[in-house]
């Protein structure tokens, strides 16, 4: 007897149970940390995808945000970042570029455009949106963040 030959007696009943999705699987959440992420630690709001996804890593996660010395308090001295290239990511940077909010220029880096630029302020301008990303960010100039600081973040060396 096969069990997909056999009818149910009492029918089949399927229950939808809404489960939430988490931020992190959102696109539109990665979306507008990217976005955030161009316009508090990029200069002139461009970056690489290398640089895009260092930050993007280092930004969303709470464990490399304290790992990684800000301004130099709570900095773990023997901490390791394990930076980590997310797919997801350059996803989303296709989604953004199809919403208008990033164009890639001539070098393929990542620009925000000023509907971009103007949903970032939106985003900032809301005290209940991204806080502690928010908060992050802050530590840092956009000169922060060279080539080589990002190198560096990539191979792990925090110092």
């Amino acid at each position: 007897m096969d069990i997909f030959d056999s009818i149910p007696k009492k029918g089949l009943k399927f229950n939808h149970r809404g489960t939430p999705l988490d931020p992190e699987l959102r696109p539109l959440w990665r979306i507008s940390l990217l976005i955030l992420i161009l316009s508090n630690l990029c200069a002139g709001g461009k970056a690489n995808s290398k640089k895009i996804q260092a930050l993007y890593s280092l930004v969303s996660s709470e464990k490399k945000r304290k790992a990684y010395p800000g301004d130099g308090e709570n900095a773990h001295q023997n901490a390791s970042i394990n930076i980590r290239f997310d797919p997801l990511v350059d996803r989303a940077v296709d989604m953004g570029v199809g919403y208008g909010f990033f164009e890639l220029d001539e070098s393929k880096r990542i620009c925000l455009t000023q509907k971009g630029k103007n949903f970032g302020k939106k985003i900032q301008a809301d005290s209940n949106l991204f806080i502690i990303e928010n908060n992050y960010m802050k530590n840092f100039q956009k000169s922060h963040f060279t080539e080589q600081a990002i190198t560096s973040l990539i191979a792990g060396d925090l110092l």
